[in-house]
Order: structure tokens, then sequence, then C-alpha cells
């Protein structure tokens, strides 16, 4: 790889990070650093990276992928912990970035070996099962929250907390704290999670945490989401069952007398309809109308002002203050935009 550099004006970002995986490998071989300080003075010197092609975590994955050949020669004999969770993060900056290159590298590296005919070497085939083994899990675990968190009225089964429970496990073995920072703290900064969404997310991390201590019952844990599922299904009926019978501002139902009549006359159609099965808690009701209220006010007299001003930071400030998920306000700007006859593209000034 130096001969090669050598020849060059630059040094290739995909060879420097080949450099630094044979130094760890040296390292954890108890090879001297300075041997690798001596080569790179003599045959380095001057040299200047060119612009990165991909970004840095590819470079590093297609780099430690790229090392399981080297172990084939006996210079390791599996992956360190600190390979697999460096792959991990980078699978999980890939997700984030809807970057396939990523996927790209490992089918890669699949047929190396098959070119290379390894399918007889023990060590690789341990250390390119663990890996695959634990993206495996990663995907597992990723589409199961995921589908949870955005999906409108979804629970958890019994099974699938189990799962999730020893897909947990498997990730804190390698360190304390991934499992975290590659499911939870992703969806928690998602702008689009919303507030029954990050209530499930909640009621997933406490309930983990029960189990691991022992407090909780599986059958605990699910009936808590449960119960935010429920209530989010609920949500969503009484939402579009105002929206369709009050054609007005919704102040006079926050009356007691009108409120009470109209919670008569809601639960007794939703029932008929089959689509609940009990009674409609009046807080509920409350929640829906108020948050109508501030879609009204949105509509009406601030989205108008942001449009004009192309003021993203006071659409931005109300998002945030009100409560309402951003998923709603972008249906009200779009419907907005159609009924005024406004050109689409306003919104993305204002989106940015």
């Amino acid at each position: 790889i130096l001969i090669q550099l050598r020849g060059k004006e630059n040094a290739d970002p995909k060879a420097v990070a080949q450099l630094s995986r044979l130094r760890t490998l040296a390292i954890r071989q108890k090879v001297p650093s300075a041997l690798f300080d001596s080569l790179d003075e003599r045959l380095l010197t001057g040299k200047e990276v060119a612009p990165a092609s991909e970004p840095a975590y590819l470079r590093e994955t297609r780099a430690i992928l790229e090392g399981l050949f080297l172990r084939r020669r006996g210079v390791s004999d599996r992956i360190s912990a600190e390979d697999l969770l460096k792959l991990l993060k980078a699978k999980q900056q890939a997700v984030v970035s809807r970057d396939l290159s990523f996927e790209e590298i490992l089918l890669h590296t699949c047929r190396a070996a098959d070119e290379q005919q390894v399918e007889d070497d023990a060590s690789f085939l341990e250390s390119f099962g663990e890996i695959v083994t634990y993206f495996d899990r990663f995907d597992q675990t990723s589409n199961t929250i995921n589908r949870m968190a955005f999906i409108e009225g979804s629970d958890l089964s019994e099974p699938a907390l189990r799962g999730l429970l020893g897909h947990r496990q498997a990730f804190e073995a390698i360190e304390a704290g991934i499992f975290h920072a590659l499911f939870i703290d992703p969806i928690r900064r998602d702008a689009y999670l919303t507030r029954y969404g990050a209530r499930k997310i909640q009621a997933l991390v406490l309930g983990l945490a029960g189990l691991v201590r022992g407090d909780l019952s599986v059958r605990d844990v699910v009936g808590e989401i449960g119960k935010a599922a429920e209530e989010e299904r609920l949500y969503g009926r009484i939402r579009q069952y105002v929206k369709e019978r009050v054609q007005t501002t919704y102040a006079e139902l926050l009356a007691k007398d009108e409120l009470d009549a109209f919670l008569h006359d809601l639960t007794n159609v939703l029932m008929a309809k089959k689509l609940i099965g009990r009674e409609i808690p009046l807080s509920l009701v409350q929640r829906v109308i108020l948050d109508l209220k501030k879609e009204a006010f949105y509509v009406n007299q601030l989205l108008p002002q942001v449009l004009s001003a192309r003021h993203g930071g006071l659409r931005e400030d109300f998002i945030q203050n009100s409560g309402l998920d951003r998923f709603y306000v972008e249906e009200l700007e779009r419907e907005y935009c159609e009924v005024n006859k406004i050109d689409p593209a306003a919104l993305d000034a204002i989106r940015r």
C-alpha cells in the first residue's frame, strides 16, 4: 500500500483507512508502532489526503471488512468488540442518511469471499457470520421499534417484546448504552415523532429497564404500550369525527353543557360503527377540540403571515410550542395551498 501511495501526488482516503486498520491490528498483535511511523516517514512525507469521495463511516466500514481477509493469515482470530461497534454505528448512520452504499459494501465483501474461496476458512466465517448476525439483530430491532413509534395505533406483541429484550442484551454486551444510541435516541430526535409515538417509546424504554431489573413482566410492558396505542387510535377517530361534523372554530364546544351533549352523541355514533367498545374519556375529547382550535388559529391567522413573510422561524416556534404533531401541521399547509391555489413550492421556503 505504501509503495502504491508513493507514486501518487495525494494519498487516497481508502488506502489511508487501510493503513490505519493495519496499525490497529498490529497494535493488538504487539507489533511496535514505531515500525509504522518509520515507514510512513520514509514513504509518505509531504503527502496530503485527497478529498474523500465517500463519508468517513463508509471508508471505515470498507477497511474493517477488508481486514477480515487479513485475519485469514493469522493476524487476528476474530472481530473485536470495538470494530463491531464501529460497524453498527456506521450502519445506523447509513440508515439515517438513506445511504445504500453500506449494503453494497457488505455485498461486495460476500462476493469477494466467494471469489477467494474462503468457505473452508473457519476464522473468516466466524467473524463474518458474527457481523451478519448483529446486522440481522439491528434490522429486526429497528423495524420493530420504528413500526411501533411511527405507525398510528401500532402496539407491540409479547413475542416481539421478548425479541427486543434479547436483542437489547446482545447489543449491551458489546457496550453499555449502545442500544439507546442506535435505536432510541435517533427516534427521539426525529422531528416527525408524534406525541403518542414518543409516549410509546418512553413506555418501551421504562419497560425494558423494568424487565431487566425484574420489576415488571412482559404482560405489564405490553399492556402499557397497548394503552397508548389504543388512545392514539381513539384520538384519530374523534379528531376525524369532529372535523367532519363541526364546521366552527370549536369554541362553543368547550362549554360544559355543549361538550357533554356532543360527547354523548359522539360515543353513540362510534359505538354504533363498532369503532370503540367503551365510553370516551372527556379529557380526550377536550384535547382533540383544543388541538383543532390550535390548528384553526394556525391556518386562519398565522400561516398567511408565515407564507407572506417566508418566516420559517415563526412556523417552527408554533410547532414547538403548540404541541401539535408536525405531520398534521404539514397536512394543514398542503390543504391551505390547494384551497387558495398557492404554489406548493412556497412551502419549501418555510420548511428549511
